[in-house]
């Protein structure tokens, strides 16, 4: 088999870039808009002999160099902090990052405007994500207010329970709560996308049922492949998701697999392979266009590496490499790494 040498194009469905800012504000930030940032790992770990950085998935010449093209920047709000403070540093975060690297960014609300930065080759198409809302005062004006400052995907719970459902290690017997079956249905309707990454099946099951717009599982791994771990996907939540014309973004992170110690970007390959599987046996037509990629990049510790797909500049070309390795045609590959998550926001955001 020939192996790929150029990296293909990209489109990363989660990546909390403003996380590794929020994380390093007890020392003024760490400014991801410098042009020669090092690019090593997953999280930035801060030596104390030098004063620097050292440790990085990506920053803005990690995307341009790995030849990411659509680009889902994430909002993390720490469950730990007050919504409103931790929602107002991530959206100044990027805000700041856009006018500073407008060289790079351009961002997107509409198909029209993703068409405009698509066609750009100097520019990345980017959208941003919201992720976890807690120790807040309940309020539906909060979509609204969301959906203006241009964010298009929600991921209304993290890990912890919260007011509008519950996350993947409850104890809980239900999904969303009445409040929030009224804020996604909101939500669906103003045009913003619900994220189940995070969910328990229970709230996944109750937003698939609400929502008329298809979902997202921006970064996850499979149930299928690692029943261990209750924050992969399962396989009903999968398939229903792509049932409903749903995209689901295979992410880098070692506990997809049930052997994490050997985890590497052939892992990744296998989640895909699942997904492409039960797909099938649903019967779902074209199945490889349900899939992209989601990094998780700079949300991850250091002990959540894969080989091979240690950062954004290599993690696209190994990937190409190991599907084209178990046969993948090219355009299937194109699809999943780059196309069908251009297709997706293209066919379903609201003019």
């Amino acid at each position: 088999t020939q192996t790929i040498e150029t990296r293909p194009q990209i489109s990363d469905l989660h990546q909390d870039f403003s996380a590794i800012g929020n994380e390093t504000r007890w020392m003024g930030g760490l400014d991801l808009t410098h042009r020669n940032q090092p690019l090593r790992g997953i999280y930035p770990m801060y030596s104390l002999e030098t004063g620097e950085f050292k440790y990085l998935s990506s920053d803005v010449e990690g995307l341009v160099k790995g030849r990411v093209k659509l680009f889902v920047a994430n909002m993390f709000g720490n469950p730990e902090g007050k919504f409103d403070e931790e929602y107002a540093y991530h959206q100044t975060y990027y805000d700041r990052l856009f006018a500073a690297r407008s060289d790079v960014f351009q961002q997107f609300r509409n198909p029209k405007e993703l068409q405009a930065a698509l066609q750009n080759p100097d520019k990345i198409a980017t959208v941003l994500s919201l992720e976890g809302i807690y120790n807040w005062e309940p309020d539906l004006k909060l979509v609204d207010r969301l959906f203006d400052n241009g964010v298009r995907s929600i991921i209304p719970v993290w890990n912890p329970d919260n007011e509008i459902g519950t996350g993947h290690p409850t104890k809980e017997t239900y999904g969303l709560t009445p409040f929030g079956k009224e804020f996604v249905k909101l939500a669906d309707e103003r045009g913003i996308f619900m994220d189940f990454s995070h969910a328990s099946e229970m709230t996944a099951l109750d937003i698939l049922s609400i929502v008329k717009k298809p979902s997202l599982i921006s970064h996850t791994g499979s149930r299928g492949v690692n029943p261990a771990k209750t924050r992969n996907a399962t396989d009903t939540i999968a398939i229903e998701t792509a049932r409903q014309g749903g995209l689901i973004g295979a992410t880098a992170a070692i506990w997809t697999e049930p052997n994490p110690q050997n985890a590497s970007v052939g892992s990744i390959v296998n989640t895909i392979e699942h997904y492409l599987n039960i797909f099938n046996k649903a019967g779902i037509p074209n199945p490889h266009r349900h899939i992209g990629i989601g990094t998780d990049f700079n949300g991850m510790a250091p002990t959540s590496i894969m080989k091979g797909a240690e950062d954004i500049e290599v993690i696209g070309v190994n990937l190409a490499n190991e599907m084209q390795r178990r046969g993948f045609q090219a355009d299937v590959i194109e699809a999943i790494l780059y196309k069908n998550a251009v297709n997706f926001y293209m066919d379903n955001l609201d003019n």
